[in-house]
């Protein structure tokens, strides 16, 4: 455990004119003065430069608040600086008041803590976290498998999973594990309440659920009347036929018919007559006997001789030409017979197509209007959406009581492990409290015994107190609760500089001594405060600080505890025909008081620098509250301020 500790404390909280006082410290220190003695400005500045957050400001535990803090000067700039007991080592903390309250800057020279601050918390969240704050205090040997020991074997798997995600040791992840189960277990049965929240109001409203067989006929109603619709859709649109004048047309176009196709025949064959053909071949033979060079005819064989011949086939041209030309009007004829059959047969065809196309379309069920069975048709295709509306809210039914069921088991399985772990807190507790009553009971008044209770009966409990007799007495007076935080502070200190600062309670000076010497047994720091002095002589190791007396030498200075420089005038006065002697580094030290000197050393300068400094350097680094590593002194005395890289 380190044992640094504040020496020296720079700073202008609750200064009257905003200049900064200086005020030495020991490792143990009682601050004794009246109410009105700023016992409580020299604790705050400590605070503040050691954590960057002070305590009892309009009632609240660790400020950060800027603008708040800057309520406890006067002047535009808060200040506030620790000397370490190295000498050297500076923490500070600083604000400056603009247009607006600037960023605080706050310089960490050691690391420290101020224990009682966490313990106070935990007192007063309750018993659930003040058991795990006080288990992660006093269990530092705990290891694993000592916690699984007082886990239900069927919660080790959950337990580890989670455990092994913290990274911590084993006591941590207990309290990480604990703190997860329980607000899992709130979530999960937050979430199983808004599912039956849920359900409720569905079943409010809720139809009978419909069922496999209702959704059948249904979705069947409404496909009958989606094809009454189509008939009445297909009814209103197609033509009106005539049947009857359709079929008297069709009669009359099979008579015409039946004579286009006689008359064609007539004329096909009157085409085809034999004449023509014997007119066409008796050409045939005679142009054959001709182009053979024959004189004898060539039916007969006769000797008509060739021109004979000439004679015939010139009467069988004229013959075929005449043939040709009737052929020609007759094939004109056979022509226009033809289209004429063809014309009524397609009319009749068409008719017949008509006819049948309508008997095909007409209507299978009885016929509608078009309004009706559009009527028919919303009002089925209605009832059929409303249904599946029905099965589906249903659905949303279903996966909601699943969802609650589901929530509703994961909460009893994290209310289950929360359970586990806040027994084997409990049990480890238990283990280590004694032990750790002792580690108390060292920083205690040899009359008073500390005690932590954590079983009454079959209830868990936790309850810390002093024992009166065989009775545990837990509603303490002030004096005894500021010095039992105290105690239990001291005992759960690390390896960082600690400070305790113990609430400023009526004590007695009997009361007081007893403690201040139990308190002796620290190796961090204590500072009390109390407008008592303790009973008899001062405690060993302790210092005493006479605050009324401190506060009146400082009124006297106004706050300000620096010399002032040596008016020009006097300067003037020097002799003018020989120059005076060059200051030395040791005048310049003597310009400015020993008071001054302890509150530049607070403020982090070395000897080198205050004997190089000006004592009009001097004033203003104090009344700015500036600290030396914002600052470089030059070799004229003068300072600049130092640019940051």
């Amino acid at each position: 455990m380190s044992e640094a500790y504040v020496t020296q404390v720079t700073s202008n909280i609750k200064s009257p004119t905003g200049d900064l006082w200086s005020i030495d410290l020991n490792q143990r220190t009682l601050l004794y003065g009246g109410n009105t003695s700023h016992k409580s400005a020299v604790i705050n500045a400590v605070e503040l430069a050691v954590s960057g957050a002070a305590d009892d400001i309009v009632g609240r535990s660790e400020v950060r608040d800027a603008a708040l803090l800057m309520t406890l000067t006067p002047s535009d700039k808060l200040s506030s600086v620790v000397t370490w007991d190295d000498g050297k080592t500076t923490s500070g903390y600083s604000i400056e008041r603009g247009k607006t309250v600037g960023k605080p800057n706050h310089i960490i020279g050691e690391e420290a803590v101020l224990p009682l601050r966490s313990v106070r918390e935990a007192l007063r969240a309750g018993t659930a976290k003040a058991r795990k704050a006080f288990l992660g205090w006093v269990s530092s040997d705990v290891t694993a498998e000592d916690v699984l020991a007082h886990i239900p074997t069927t919660a080790h798997t959950r337990y580890i999973d989670i455990a092994e995600k913290q990274s911590k040791d084993p006591v941590t992840a207990l309290l990480a594990v604990s703190d997860y189960a329980a607000k899992q277990q709130r979530s999960c049965a937050k979430e199983a309440k808004g599912a039956e929240a849920i359900i409720e109001s569905m079943s409010e409203q809720l139809p009978a659920r419909p069922t496999d067989a209702e959704m059948t006929q249904l979705r069947e109603a409404f496909a009958d009347a989606e094809r009454i619709y189509e008939d009445a859709l297909r009814t209103s649109s197609q033509p009106v036929v005539d049947v009857d004048a359709a079929l008297t047309k069709i009669e009359w176009l099979d008579r015409q018919i039946l004579n286009d196709e006689a008359r064609l025949e007539e004329a096909s064959t009157a085409l085809d007559s034999d004449q023509s053909r014997m007119n066409a071949l008796a050409l045939s033979i005679i142009e054959l006997a001709i182009e053979s060079d024959l004189s004898t005819c060539p039916t007969c064989s006769s000797p008509v001789g060739y021109e004979h011949l000439e004679t015939c086939r010139g009467f069988y041209v004229e013959q075929v030409a005449t043939s040709q030309v009737s052929n020609k009007k007759q094939q004109d004829v056979v022509n226009a017979l033809r289209v004429a059959l063809q014309e009524h047969q397609s009319e009749k065809a068409t008719l017949e197509a008509t006819l049948e196309s309508a008997n095909a379309q007409a209507p299978t069920s009885s016929v509608i209007s078009e309004e009706d069975a559009r009527a028919r048709l919303y009002a089925a295709r209605e009832a059929l959406e409303r249904t599946t509306n029905a099965v589906s809210r249903w659905g949303d039914m279903s996966n909601a009581r699943d969802k609650a069921a589901a929530m509703n088991e994961d909460a009893a399985s994290y209310k289950s492990l929360a359970s586990a772990c806040a027994t084997a807190i409990v049990a480890l507790l238990q283990q280590q409290s004694e032990a750790f009553a002792k580690r108390v009971q060292k920083f205690l008044p040899k009359n008073w015994v500390f005690k932590v209770v954590l079983q009454d009966g079959t209830r868990s409990v936790f309850r810390m107190g002093l024992l009166r007799g065989d009775k545990l007495h837990c509603a303490l007076s002030g004096a005894e609760w500021a010095t039992v935080t105290t105690a239990i502070a001291m005992a759960t200190v690390g390896d960082k500089a600690a400070i305790l600062i113990p609430e400023d309670r009526a004590w007695d000076s009997k009361t007081l001594k007893s403690v201040m010497q139990a308190f002796g047994n620290f190796d961090g720091q204590v500072i009390l405060a109390s407008t008592t002095k303790p009973a008899g002589r001062l405690p060993k190791g302790w210092d005493i600080v006479d605050m009324d007396a401190w506060l009146k030498d400082i009124e006297g200075t106004n706050g300000l505890a620096v010399a002032q420089e040596e008016p020009e005038e006097e300067e003037e006065q020097a002799p003018t025909l020989t120059l005076p002697p060059a200051p030395t580094k040791e005048k310049a030290q003597n310009t400015f008081s020993a008071r001054s000197v302890r509150m530049l050393k607070g403020l982090g300068f070395t000897s080198d620098q205050l004997g190089t400094m000006s004592s009009g350097t001097a004033a203003e680094l104090v009344k700015a509250g500036l600290i030396a590593s914002q600052v470089t002194i030059n070799q004229d005395g003068s300072w600049s301020a130092r640019v940051s890289s």
